[in-house]
């Protein structure tokens, strides 16, 4: 049975620069940890995430909501607006007594704000996959070894995605995260298979190439490289003697073309896989179809929703 609950907390929000989300009443995605034990004992039928990576830090996935669970999601909203379009006759007539009230000049407050007919269009409402939202590392980590880590986590069955990555940044020694906005990649966790992916950040030169850890001074090779995310296959690292080998399976990625940058991050991408995805300048490319992603066409639902 799972046990540990993530959600988008405030606190995380702040602490990158975002703003803190709604509390809403959407069930948030449900992990348990696998441990780093010599025995590891798996439920059969249970559904597994193993995510490798090689820094510490954060990585953030979410899980694509179901139609029933969006539909939930557009009622909470709605009520929301339709509470607040209840009250605004009362705060409009408190409004209009406090601006009769109201004398400007040197040390007076700001003027009082007047309230806003609530609707769709100017309702801020979190959107669901900030509710859906789970964070592997870089604590818990079931394997780890220079250079290589790895998470297992027991999730829900569905779609997911690699939304980004948030971890320390040598040359601004602050917490930095990285946004998949502009190319990611989707994913299916089966159940009864453990779903193994590589995931996070690398260095890469001008031309792409994976290249060491950069100094923390700030010289011209410095400003010449960049962080890049990684969602792709795992290495033969992942195949963890202590884990049913027959169980393990590597994903079919697709291609996700835009993510709205919900934590307020750094834009980025990820890199490009063979046979799956590539980059023509900012235009994210589809190697399955070479065909160029359509959001609306690839989100009907989500955009309708919005």
């Amino acid at each position: 049975m799972m046990k540990r609950v993530f959600v988008v907390c405030p606190a995380v929000l702040s602490m990158l620069g975002a703003s803190p989300v709604a509390a809403q009443e959407i069930e948030p995605v449900e992990i348990e940890r696998v441990r780093d034990r010599d025995v590891v004992e798996l439920d059969p039928d249970a559904s597994y995430l193993l995510v490798q990576g090689n820094r510490f830090g954060s990585i953030y996935f979410y899980k694509v909501p179901s139609e029933e669970l969006r539909a939930q999601w557009i009622r909470q909203r709605d009520d929301e607006i339709a509470e607040q379009q209840a009250d605004y006759e009362r705060d409009m007539r408190r409004y209009e007594s406090n601006m009769r009230r109201y004398r400007p000049g040197p040390g007076a407050l700001p003027p009082p704000e007047e309230p806003v007919y609530a609707t769709v269009e100017n309702f801020t409402w979190p959107d669901i996959e900030t509710q859906q939202m789970i964070a592997i590392g870089p604590g818990d980590r079931f394997y780890d070894e220079a250079g290589l880590s790895m998470w297992l986590y027991e999730v829900p069955p569905g779609e997911y995605v690699f939304y980004g990555v948030a971890d320390m940044d040598p040359r601004e020694r602050s917490i930095v995260m990285d946004c998949a906005c502009m190319g990611s990649v989707a994913f299916t966790v089966e159940p009864g298979r453990i779903t193994a992916i590589r995931a996070g950040v690398e260095t890469v030169d001008a031309s792409g190439v994976v290249v060491d850890f950069y100094e923390t001074s700030r010289n011209r090779t410095d400003r010449d490289v960049w962080r890049s995310l990684v969602a792709q296959p795992p290495t033969e690292a992942a195949f963890d003697p202590r884990l049913p080998r027959e169980r393990i399976t590597v994903p079919s990625f697709r291609p996700i073309d835009r993510l709205e940058n919900w934590l307020g991050g750094t834009i980025n991408r990820v890199q490009p896989i063979p046979g799956v995805l590539e980059y023509e300048r900012d235009q994210l490319l589809d190697l399955r179809s070479q065909a160029t992603l359509d959001v609306a066409e690839e989100n009907p639902a989500e955009a309708e929703a919005g």
